[in-house]
């Protein structure tokens, strides 16, 4: 269902305790809702993950002040004005209000010697004219720009790499902008940028900036009531910059750095539930080749596997039911050669020579259609050359302990 924009905080908080309307949906619309208040947006975080909506506690009642005249503006508390009636208990009737004034319009010379009243008024004609204008310099600007080289020719095929990590992103759906290609490796002088829940950051060599709302210390400061801006900076260049909904990391050649909201462990900092940059205790020292955040879990692609962090409730740090993780290695990866890792809400991805495997949330089968609700590494496309499947059937296969593919009786039961 589609929550309509004008609902109120407490016409929310009403909808939201309506079982009957529970569904994964229903959950993503109320946390993306512009009335829903940060305890809501958590509970959905939490409702999100739970398979069985009998164990969904009831939703956290809005903050007094955010309650304060919200009533009186609902669209279904807002009551309609009585008619207006001229005459009451037998007393005259209210004088007739006067006709406004017509503005006069421009007045333009007639072949006859007279004038001809036109209807638009000069303002119109003039705005009229300078939006003609600004059109036409636009599409100057639109002809010459296309005529330049869309690569320069002494690039050595970066456009290619580039376009090619777009594409990545752009199916598994991650909030952040990578400028970084398969290796986590940038061109010199990049400039890398990554957007939260209600935030955004930029960074360009060592240093980072952060906008928006700070709430849970996403902008990188413990100043929570009147940061907007914020700007400190990492030991070294950042080569890659991700945000998951109120937390962003950033990796160096060989270190992961994490801020903001860890009440899920996501920025992989003990149990602090607000942090400041640092470096990700137990990620291993070493090339680190390529980072994901989700909505509150985070993965580092090293050269000694793929290692996740935070909340875990769709399996998606490590297959197992604990709620979330310290940074934990992702087994059965082992014989996969990963070019690169995206993550989706509670979902992660692993690009490899030999396909794409997930693992994590499968209520919507995102990974595949099966029915089960959470899945470990699975492949989810194959190879389209070498090896791979010989029989070519395109059957979804999840590896086996050592990382290989499995026979298809080896899988989950469903």
């Amino acid at each position: 269902m589609s929550i309509d924009p004008r609902v109120t905080v407490v016409e929310l908080y009403e909808l939201a305790r309506n079982r009957s309307l529970w569904s994964y949906g229903f959950f993503d619309d109320l946390e993306s809702h512009g009335s829903s208040w940060l305890q809501l947006r958590d509970w959905c975080l939490f409702a999100r993950g739970v398979q069985n909506f009998a164990e969904i506690p009831d939703p956290p009642a809005p903050p007094p002040e955010l309650v304060e005249g919200s009533r009186s503006r609902g669209i279904f508390s807002r009551k309609r004005k009585p008619p207006r009636n001229p005459v009451i208990d037998g007393s005259a009737p209210p004088p007739p209000r006067k006709a406004p004034k017509k503005k006069q319009g421009f007045v333009a010379p007639t072949s006859t010697g007279g004038t001809l009243s036109s209807s638009v008024p000069l303002p119109a004609i003039i705005a009229g004219a300078v939006v003609i204008v600004l059109c036409l310099g636009l599409l100057v600007f639109q002809l010459v720009r296309n005529q330049k080289p869309a690569t320069d020719p002494n690039a050595g095929g970066e456009a290619g790499t580039a376009s090619d990590t777009q594409q990545s992103a752009a199916m598994s759906g991650t909030s952040a902008t990578k400028a970084s290609n398969s290796t986590g490796a940038t061109a010199g002088g990049a400039v890398l940028t990554a957007g939260g829940q209600a935030f955004s950051c930029i960074a360009e060599g060592e240093e980072v900036t952060c906008s928006g709302e700070n709430s849970m210390g996403q902008l990188g400061t413990a100043d929570l009531a009147t940061a907007r801006t914020f700007t400190f900076y990492l030991p070294t260049a950042a080569r890659s910059l991700v945000a998951g909904d109120d937390f962003a990391c950033a990796s160096t050649s060989s270190e992961v750095w994490c801020w903001g909201d860890n009440r899920w462990a996501q920025t992989g900092h003990g149990n602090s539930e607000v942090t400041s940059p640092g470096p990700v205790v137990g990620v291993p020292g070493g090339a680190i080749k390529d980072i994901a955040a989700g909505r509150a879990h985070a993965c580092a692609l090293t050269d000694q596997g793929v290692w996740c962090w935070g909340v875990n409730t769709a399996h998606q740090v490590k297959d197992s039911d604990d709620t979330y993780l310290s940074p934990t290695q992702v087994e059965g990866l082992d014989s996969l050669e990963i070019t690169g890792i995206e993550a989706s809400n509670f979902t992660t991805f692993v690009r490899t020579t030999r396909g794409v495997w997930a693992w994590g949330d499968n209520t919507r089968h995102q990974i595949t259609s099966t029915d089960s609700a959470y899945l470990p590494p699975t492949q989810i496309s194959e190879p389209t050359e070498g090896t791979g499947n010989p029989g070519g059937t395109g059957a979804t296969q999840a590896p086996s302990q050592n990382g290989g593919p499995a026979n298809p009786s080896n899988q989950r039961a469903q």
